[in-house]
């Protein structure tokens, strides 16, 4: 019960971080700009612990929370896709500065967090490998894989005037066939590479194509309409646990939509509340840096003290796990900055 209850607490605290001078948005202002995602990004890493958290660790309420998982990555690859797309489109310079810009900003916080991952392994002494320090999160590959088709059919697109609706289906077709492939798959390959979250990037781009068309879908009937999707949420809830034993509905199928719901529920959330404080920001701004630390934390505390009780463990693994992630991003943050200018000077 201590456990639960220690959990829940931190629960209460996240949530009273997240909702603290929150305000009302006017005819969804700032609908998707950088504070609006940073809020969904630093949620969903937060999530993202919760759903990996070791057996002997594990209780009702971290269940409960880490279900939702696999919709916040969906998050993440939405945001970046639509991300991706916005910068296009408002950018002249977007596609000739693009590798550099997104090879730095995916792979120094990765660098970095194998750096400060495989010192915490040796000075808990873990067994560590120095391949540690230069593996590349699967998360950070399937990315790194969307965008170099996103650069290419942009580049070709350039050259042989493309309209975007082509370029689109482009994407589209390559992130489904390649999320059945890896489902279908899966018991013979790298599973892992995201086959169902990866449709958020699908998700991503259809928002941003669509973005005013649901501005202005919120701003008729609010009321209605959020209650309209949080049923929808929980009859597709309700459906997930109707077809287990129907995988590729269930696994597949439910759950690419389930996440769809979910996201577009916090869209519908944030389209009237305006969730950005100092606490989500900072979340925001090391969401990416958690992800890809949390792993090793999870072993770490293991290792340092396998007697914890659950709510200890969970407490000790999200306050180092952030703790860990800002100290990385104040130093891979000006390292990404610095290219970024270098480039920029070079190719004026």
């Amino acid at each position: 019960m201590i456990d639960i209850l220690l959990t829940f607490l931190l629960i209460i605290l996240l949530v009273v971080g997240l909702f603290w001078k929150a305000k009302p948005r006017v005819n969804g202002e700032g609908f998707f700009d950088k504070d609006y995602t940073n809020t969904l990004k630093g949620i969903s890493s937060i999530v993202v612990i919760f759903v990996h958290i070791y057996g002997p660790y594990r209780n009702p309420v971290q269940d409960a929370v880490g279900n939702f998982a696999f919709a916040c990555v969906t998050g993440f690859f939405v945001i970046s896709s639509f991300g991706m797309q916005y910068s296009l489109d408002y950018n002249p310079k977007y596609l000739a500065s693009f590798p550099v810009n997104r090879l730095t900003s995916l792979l120094i916080p990765n660098v970095v967090t194998n750096i400060v991952c495989w010192s915490m392994y040796y000075l808990v002494g873990a067994e560590y490998d120095l391949s540690m320090l230069w593996m590349i999160n699967w998360y950070t590959l399937t990315l790194l894989e969307y965008c170099l088709l996103f650069y290419v059919v942009n580049l070709l697109a350039a050259k042989f005037r493309w309209k975007h609706h082509f370029c689109d289906m482009i994407l589209i077709a390559y992130v489904v066939g390649s999320s059945l492939y890896l489902y279908l798959t899966m018991d013979k390959g790298p599973f892992i590479w995201w086959s169902i979250e990866r449709m958020g990037l699908v998700w991503g781009l259809l928002l941003y194509r669509h973005y005013n068309v649901v501005l202005q879908w919120f701003n008729r009937g609010f009321k209605a309409k959020i209650i309209a999707i949080l049923f929808a949420c929980i009859g597709l809830g309700l459906l997930f646990m109707y077809y287990k034993q129907v995988p590729f509905i269930r696994d597949y199928l439910l759950k690419i939509v389930l996440a769809g719901a979910i996201i577009l529920f916090y869209i519908a959330v944030n389209h009237k509340i305006k969730l950005v404080n100092g606490f989500t920001k900072m979340l925001g701004a090391i969401s990416y840096e958690t992800f890809l630390i949390h792993f090793s934390v999870l072993y770490a505390v293991y290792l340092t003290n396998s007697t914890l009780s659950s709510g200890i463990y969970i407490w000790s693994v999200i306050v180092i796990t952030l703790t860990l992630s800002y100290i990385s991003h104040l130093i891979d943050a000006p390292i990404v900055g610095a290219d970024k200018t270098l480039f920029r000077r070079i190719h004026r």
